[in-house]
């Protein structure tokens, strides 16, 4: 009886262990920094919304931050501006066409304007 109770103790720990690791893995930007620096390292990355603590350490600080509607509307006129951004966000400045998503990463995506 003791050795099936330590199994599913381990199984339990493991699957909490697992479950956890992904839901961080998804408040990350890692994975939408890690796009952008590997397929454009030439372009400057923007972030729109929340200053994530994780965009600016995966940047190692150099993100740059759009403050407000106004400057996103300018920003997207820009060819080829980076921006991570909400998907929400995201998905509809795709519909208009301003821009692609690159990579969706939990509620956060990669955009790039057109």
């Amino acid at each position: 009886m003791v050795p099936v109770i330590a199994l599913w103790l381990v199984l339990m720990f493991v699957s909490a262990f697992t479950w956890f690791t992904h839901l961080e893995e998804r408040k990350s930007a890692r994975k939408l920094v890690h796009v952008a620096s590997l397929e454009y390292p030439a372009s400057q990355l923007y972030s729109y919304g929340t200053h994530e603590f994780s965009v600016s350490y995966y940047t190692n600080g150099q993100v740059k931050y759009v403050e407000g509607k106004q400057q996103l509307a300018e920003l997207l006129s820009v060819p080829n501006s980076l921006i991570i951004l909400n998907t929400t966000q995201a998905k509809n400045i795709e519909h208009n066409r301003q821009g692609k998503i690159l990579g969706i990463n939990g509620t956060h995506a990669l955009l790039m304007t057109n």
